[in-house]
């Protein structure tokens, strides 16, 4: 036994506790290690976790640690923002990024987008106006005077007031809030009376806010050194901006912030259908209706695969809630304005049901100019889209 243990040294084993004594033992070194019964000097051992990580930490270079370290300064001083506000004592707005809050600590312009950009948006397609809240009246139709037909429907602005001015220098943003319809003082909560009483404004049903373009915009622009090269201050340039202006808290908006003739967008919720099949929601044809066909003539049919995939695709068309949606028409034509009775005459239809609450705003696609607006908003009376040129029944006149 001691020559055979001899051997087995001279051939790379170790010693160690046998189970079985047979003559396996003269067999090659990797069935012994199978059984677990030997093991070879030259196998490695498994290494710890815990050893693996200390040794990636101790890997990592000064420079990544130091980055880490300042990005952990950031996000303390970003929670300490939050709990104190900004610092000499003014109660600023607080951040809810933590880029914000870094570029408000360098003096950074807000938003976190170069404020250059949305300067020359502004001035190239016109200053953002405050939209109004409406209330679906219904569907008309009227003849132009070529005596062609318009489906109309109906809005009516009910008593609009902006009831919060946002800027800048205190929420961070500029917008308008706007107030329609009225309420009854029980049917609201003490802090929405209070919102409205400190406003001086008459309790409101509906409530909206509107992104707005203020008169004058801060251009931030960092200063250039003696080599020409450009530094970490920042120098700040005010740029007017054509044809906005400012709003106060109480000014009211009616059926003459529009003219006839423009392009608007109207946003509201579609009307609900319930619980709708294929054929009703998506439009599907549905199957045979005979020639073996049994309870699935309105079925939408197979969804998917077999055990491979082995699942549903997100999105796939089937049977579920219609309606109820907020979507938005864009680029309704404004045929007529009732000044007089707030009424606004856009062709076509906008979502929702009569009765329900709508958004109305100027076309994000087809704006109008600022010189349009200046002469054409604030007219009293009914205005009507001026006449096309070209004949609409042309094609059918017989020469």
């Amino acid at each position: 036994r001691e020559r055979e243990r001899e051997r087995e040294r001279e051939r790379g084993f170790v010693d160690g506790e046998r189970r079985h004594e047979s003559r396996r033992d003269s067999r090659p070194p990797r069935l012994h290690a199978r059984h677990g019964v030997l093991l070879r000097e030259t196998q490695k051992p498994k290494e710890n976790a815990a050893q693996v990580r200390a040794e990636k930490v101790r890997r990592e270079s000064e420079e990544t640690r130091r980055v880490r370290g300042i990005e952990n300064q950031m996000m303390m001083m970003m929670m300490m923002m939050r709990r104190d506000g900004m610092t000499k004592g003014n109660n600023k707005r607080t951040y809810a990024s933590q880029a914000k809050a870094v570029d408000a600590i360098f003096k950074r312009p807000l938003p976190h987008k170069t404020q250059e950009s949305v300067i020359k948006a502004a001035q190239t397609f016109g200053p953002k106006r405050p939209g109004v809240i409406a209330v679906k009246a219904g569907m008309t139709c009227d003849w132009d005077e070529w005596g062609k037909r318009h489906p109309l429907t109906v809005l009516w602005i009910d008593d609009n007031q902006i009831v919060q001015v946002k800027t800048e220098e205190n929420e961070g943003y500029a917008s308008v809030q706007v107030g329609s319809g009225y309420k009854k003082p029980k049917s609201v909560s003490k802090p929405e009376l209070g919102h409205f009483r400190k406003a001086q404004v008459p309790i409101k049903r509906f409530l909206s806010e509107f992104r707005v373009t203020p008169p004058t915009m801060k251009m931030y622009k960092e200063k250039e050194d003696e080599e020409g090269e450009e530094g970490t201050e920042l120098e700040i340039e005010t740029v007017e901006i054509k044809g906005a202006r400012e709003y106060k808290v109480g000014e009211s908006l009616n059926a003459n912030h529009f003219f006839a003739g423009q392009y608007v967008d109207v946003q509201g919720i579609t009307s609900g259908k319930g619980f709708a099949g294929p054929m009703k929601r998506w439009g599907f044809s549905g199957q045979p209706a005979s020639h073996g066909n049994t309870k699935k003539h309105r079925a939408h049919g197979s969804i998917g695969q077999c055990q491979d995939p082995g699942r549903v695709f997100k999105g796939k068309k089937m049977a579920g809630q219609m309606g109820g949606r907020k979507r938005t028409v864009q680029n309704c034509f404004v045929y007529k304005i009732d000044s007089e009775r707030n009424l606004v005459y856009v062709r076509g239809q906008v979502p929702g049901r009569k009765g329900s609450m709508v958004k109305i705003r100027d076309a994000l696609r087809k704006k109008a100019t600022v010189e349009e607006l200046e002469a054409k908003i604030g007219k009293i009376g009914v205005t009507i889209a001026p006449k096309i040129s070209k004949d609409p029944y042309s094609a059918y006149n017989k020469e």
